[in-house]
């Protein structure tokens, strides 16, 4: 849900969803999902021009897991890529 309202332009509704759901995983103890809505947050935050969220966002999804193993869709791979390239840069 998070995602699509994300792609519909909602980012503050999708931005909800990442979050709870974050919470939520973590709390369970479901680094890969946790580690999904952090990648979501990140895209988000750099739409925004909101490099200091998207370094934190980035910050914590390498510590979380490798988010390289996580099997996304095509579409997904690209944007997170990407979006991980940026923040990265951002943090150098």
């Amino acid at each position: 849900v998070g995602r699509l309202l994300r792609i519909g332009g909602d980012a503050a509704g999708a931005i909800d969803i990442f979050m709870e759901s974050l919470d939520l995983n973590r709390a369970e103890g479901d680094r890969w999902h946790a580690a999904k809505c952090l990648l979501e947050l990140i895209v988000i935050a750099l739409d925004a021009g909101e490099t200091e969220a998207a370094a934190r966002f980035h910050q914590a999804a390498i510590s979380l897991h490798d988010w390289t193993t996580i099997p996304f869709r095509q579409d997904e791979r690209r944007d997170y890529d990407r979006s991980m390239e940026q923040a990265a840069a951002l943090r150098a």
